[in-house]
């Protein structure tokens, strides 16, 4: 990937905290416009501005948006396009846990509601780009884990949604990299974190 990401667009999902707020400074740090998602009231936004200017990097778009909502993924491309033109990265960062503590409580509910969050978004998100903009991002990034040192009871149904989003994700590789209304000559990949789940010695 490259450095030097001066005058592109790059757009992360729950991108106001933890891993995509990190993300988006990364980006930030190398030049890149950011466009960062939040839900309403869920980001104390003159905060992550603050963050920004330290960083010394270019003041970012906060846009309050439902990953699972069609509506709101429209709007945020619109803005994209009238603004941009294009977007060189996508990272689709947005989870809402749904805790299971124990089988008695999984549900259809929990898991439906936890691949509408944190699968489908890396699917959903690809396809308006493409619709919208007319080609694809050249880096598409799927986040699925905070690394294998971590274990996290009772997330059973992300540790689902996020396998499924990995797998999902490489065959969008497969699919999206020839892609004639892809990114022209750049390669177009599928990144993803891919998570390792350990259960604690007990």
């Amino acid at each position: 990937m490259r450095n030097d990401f001066r005058g592109k667009a790059v757009l992360i999902t729950g991108g106001t905290k933890g891993i995509g707020l990190a993300t988006g400074l990364a980006f930030g740090r190398e030049g890149a416009h950011l466009y960062l998602t939040h839900k309403w009231g869920s980001a104390d936004e003159e905060e992550v501005r603050r963050a920004f200017a330290d960083a010394g990097a270019p003041e970012p778009t906060l846009i309050q948006a439902d990953a699972s909502v069609d509506e709101d993924t429209l709007r945020i491309f619109e803005q994209i396009k009238a603004a941009e033109g294009q977007l060189e990265v996508f990272v689709s960062n947005v989870c809402v846990v749904q805790i299971t503590p124990d089988p008695e409580s999984y549900s259809k509910r929990a898991l439906l509601k936890s691949l509408e969050y944190s699968t489908w978004p890396l699917v959903a998100y690809l396809q308006h780009a493409k619709k919208i903009l007319g080609r694809l991002p050249r880096y598409a990034i799927g986040v699925s884990s905070d690394g294998p040192a971590h274990f996290y009871e009772g997330y059973e149904m992300v540790a689902v949604a996020k396998a499924v989003m990995e797998t999902l994700g490489r065959y969008l590789v497969r699919h999206l990299a020839g892609d004639p209304l892809g990114a022209g000559q750049r390669r177009v990949t599928a990144r993803i974190s891919a998570s390792t789940w350990s259960a604690p010695a007990t």
